[in-house]
């Protein structure tokens, strides 16, 4: 058995057939960078590169609130280290969430009554990150006429 297992092994390295993982399905040729047929249909026209961030519009459905953000603390920091900051600086703020989940999300949206204000925000050391809050609008679904049975 062991005889038969090494040829089969030696006549794929020598005759080059895909050697397939049998988990996975993917032959040990396959680029990952070469589109794939879909359904038998080729892919074509589509960049395998994702663009740059910097690229990318943002939606038209999305608008910023202004002077509302949504801050990530790093670890080590709290939502009172960060407000006895905030009262430190003298920043009139208004805390409109809080994530206190520090394996998914450890941070705050909050609202600033000043633009002024944004600097001594994203001085602080235990901010992680710092992103505008959006107001993203759903499209409304299309209205679909109810299929009416036929009369017989």
């Amino acid at each position: 058995m062991k005889i038969i297992a090494l040829f089969f092994f030696f006549l794929t390295i020598v005759a080059g057939f895909p050697v397939t993982s049998p988990n996975t399905r993917v032959t040990v040729r396959d680029d990952p960078l070469t589109p794939k047929p879909v359904h038998g249909r080729p892919v074509t026209g589509r960049s395998i590169e994702p663009r740059p961030v910097e690229s990318r519009e943002v939606a038209a459905r999305q608008e910023a609130v202004p002077n509302s953000y949504i801050i990530e603390i790093k670890n080590g920091y709290t939502h009172d280290d960060f407000r006895g900051y905030l009262d430190k600086e003298a920043v009139a703020y208004k805390f409109t969430s809080e994530w206190k989940q520090p394996k998914l999300f450890f941070g705050v949206a909050i609202e600033l009554e000043d633009e002024q204000d944004y600097p001594k925000v994203k001085a602080w050391e235990g901010v992680k990150t710092i992103s505008p809050n959006h107001i993203v609008t759903v499209p409304t679904p299309p209205t679909i006429d109810p299929v009416v049975p036929a009369q017989e």
